[in-house]
């Protein structure tokens, strides 16, 4: 089960009579995001089993639905997620399980702890990351005063 999802990846490009070997980059790259979104996943699987109404809406970015009004008064997004939280303690959790496995010699076991920690750190990295560029725009930008039709 460790290697299903890459040797799915390989099969399909090799049915469609792709290289494979030049799309490895990206297949490696996807296995380990589907690792590192493991968690938001099992949140929306669990918020189905226990039928908890989870209505997705488009809305406009920042709640922006004038072309006036500006952004930097708008709080689209407040703060982390806690699943971040969970991301990171997860994602060291399975990096102490590879440098056991590693202490063992079960080698298929530390690449296999190495892609979910991966994919954890790199998941919850990009949240941070994007939750500290919304703010520091917004600390940064003017303040713009919305245009009245006269």
């Amino acid at each position: 089960t460790t290697f299903a999802p890459l040797l799915l990846a390989i099969v399909a490009q090799k049915e469609l009579k792709r290289d494979w070997v030049r799309r490895l980059p990206a297949i490696l790259f996807l296995t380990i995001l589907g690792g590192g979104m493991m968690l938001n996943t099992a949140r929306a699987a669990l918020a189905i089993v226990l039928r908890h109404e989870n209505i997705f809406e488009r809305t406009p970015k920042f709640g922006i639905a004038q072309p006036a009004q500006a952004w930097t008064q708008r709080q689209y997004q407040q703060s982390l997620d806690p699943i971040v939280y969970a991301e990171i303690a997860l994602g060291a959790f399975t990096l102490v399980s590879a440098g056991l496995a590693a202490d063992a010699g079960s080698w298929v076991i530390v690449i296999y702890s190495l892609m979910f920690s991966l994919g954890l750190f790199f998941t919850s990295g990009v949240t941070i990351a994007q939750t500290l560029a919304v703010q520091w725009r917004r600390a940064r930008a003017p303040v713009l005063e919305p245009l009245v039709d006269a």
